[in-house]
């Protein structure tokens, strides 16, 4: 239930629950004063009759008593008189005349002043009749209440009307004020801080009010104002991070690019020593024969494309390209980076081989450029941690093994390679940046800090087995594609 309609069915409420009490009160005064009138009338008559009755039996007896009652009752409308003899053997007028006894009793009778019923359609008085000091009888006045009962009920009908409509008006009143003071401020700042959490911090609000609600959207306001700035800094610094992470990544392929020159020199050495030769041939006249001629062109294309294919390979890998996740080849990938890194593993006279899986493919969203370079400075340390003569073997698979569907578990790229292997006090610590084991000038600990980072990017992870002595493989584990 909403704000507005609480306060005013509490106030209605409140409201009735007063009017009500002061209707009780009201009625109950004016019963009380209604009772205290008839019996005053009734007492004063009464005594007066019952001089007239006393006079009446000291000369006539009881039948001068009975007819002056009679006449008496007959002469007034609403007023009733009978004559009570105590010489009857009637239970009640035993009690008037225990009551009777005391001589200072003189116009009341049954424990109290008067006997009557709130509701009851007659009120009774009786007053003793006394002959020589001793009562000898008493006078019943009696009236009908009829019209007081009639009044108290109209009186409450009318006052619960009174009730009802003052409550009404006083609750109308109060949703009015309430939905002017209270509900429509409360429900501009219910739609304020809708804004605010949708991130909108520009807009103010501004109640018009001097009072509580005011100072609550003023407050609002300056919470909005100090959450655009936090936000603008949170934005900026957020910014200035990418950049900065976006920047070591580009370094450390620039690193790599600087690992691999040697091996790149080494591999376009081949072809240029055979243009060379070739072009020493026709500069010396050696080849005459048009079809001498066009045999060695022919060779000097295919070393030069061989050559552009070399260099191209090296610039695709350090040219800055979209971070766009795209569905990747793990084979292909592996494939590509294997073909770029075997001058390297030559060089260092490691062979780098790759289990292509056969037909099987093993696919992941994700950003390739990134991952590519997650991939090569696995491999590349893999081949910087094996010894002349070792192996590097380059795997996908998927996980759980033997999983046949797209979509359905995991994929993974596996470098193992049969190097030292990694010392179970050092293991938790390779992902540190800047943290390495090579010597001076070999690397700069930032590889797996970056290929760690990448992998989790992409929502994946990077599990490593590694034991001394025997080698280690890292485990590029990404979530399958689905079909």
């Amino acid at each position: 239930m909403r704000l507005v309609p609480k306060l005013t069915l509490t106030l209605f409420a409140g409201i009735s629950a007063i009017l009500l009490l002061e209707t009780y009160f009201v009625v109950r005064e004016f019963a009380r004063f209604y009772d205290t009138d008839v019996r005053r009338d009734q007492v004063a008559i009464g005594r007066v009759l019952a001089a007239d009755l006393a006079a009446a039996l000291r000369s006539g007896g009881d039948p001068a008593a009975q007819r002056i009652t009679r006449e008496l009752d007959s002469l007034h409308v609403g007023l009733h008189f009978r004559w009570i003899s105590f010489a009857s053997s009637d239970p009640a007028v035993g009690a008037l005349r225990q009551a009777f006894r005391d001589p200072g009793v003189t116009d009341f009778a049954f424990a109290g002043d008067e006997w009557r019923e709130s509701f009851a359609e007659h009120a009774y008085t009786y007053l003793p009749v006394r002959v020589d000091g001793s009562a000898v009888g008493a006078v019943e006045v009696s009236e009908q209440v009829v019209a007081k009962r009639a009044y108290v009920l109209g009186r409450i009908a009318d006052r619960g009307v009174a009730v009802a409509a003052m409550a009404l008006l006083c609750s109308a009143l109060a949703w009015i004020a309430g939905e002017r003071l209270v509900g429509r401020p409360v429900a501009r700042l219910m739609e304020h801080a809708r804004r605010i959490g949708a991130g909108e911090f520009e807009r103010r609000l501004d109640l018009g009010q001097r009072d509580e609600l005011g100072a609550l959207a003023r407050s609002i306001d300056a919470m909005a104002q100090e959450l655009s700035a936090s936000q603008a800094k949170l934005a900026a610094e957020t910014q200035a991070r990418i950049d900065a992470v976006e920047q070591l990544r580009h370094a450390d392929r620039l690193t790599t690019i600087g690992t691999l020159a040697s091996g790149v020199a080494h591999e376009l050495g081949t072809p240029l020593n055979v243009i060379a030769g070739r072009a020493q041939m026709i500069a010396a006249g050696e080849v005459n024969d048009a079809d001498e001629v066009r045999a060695t062109a022919q060779v000097i294309r295919g070393q030069a494309d061989r050559m552009v294919q070399i260099v191209r390979q090296l610039l695709d890998y350090a040219r800055r390209r979209s971070r766009d996740k795209t569905r990747v080849d793990l084979v292909a990938m592996l494939r590509d980076t294997a073909v770029l890194l075997r001058p390297l593993a030559e060089k260092r006279r490691v062979a780098l081989s790759l289990d292509d899986a056969g037909e099987q493919r093993f696919e992941a969203i994700a950003d390739a450029t990134h991952l590519q370079q997650a991939v090569t400075n696995l491999i590349v340390n893999a081949i910087q941690a094996t010894p002349p003569g070792g192996r590097v073997e380059l795997a996908a698979a998927a996980r759980p093994p033997g999983a046949p569907e797209a979509g359905a578990g995991e994929v993974e790229m596996r470098i193992a390679d049969s190097g030292a292997g990694i010392a179970a006090d050092v293991l938790p610590r390779i992902f540190d940046p800047f943290f390495t084991t090579k010597g001076v000038g070999e690397g700069t600990g930032l590889g797996l800090f970056l290929a760690h980072g990448i992998v989790g990017e992409q929502g994946g992870r990077i599990e490593v087995r590694s034991e001394p002595g025997h080698g280690s493989c890292f485990s590029i584990v990404l979530a399958r594609a689905a079909a």
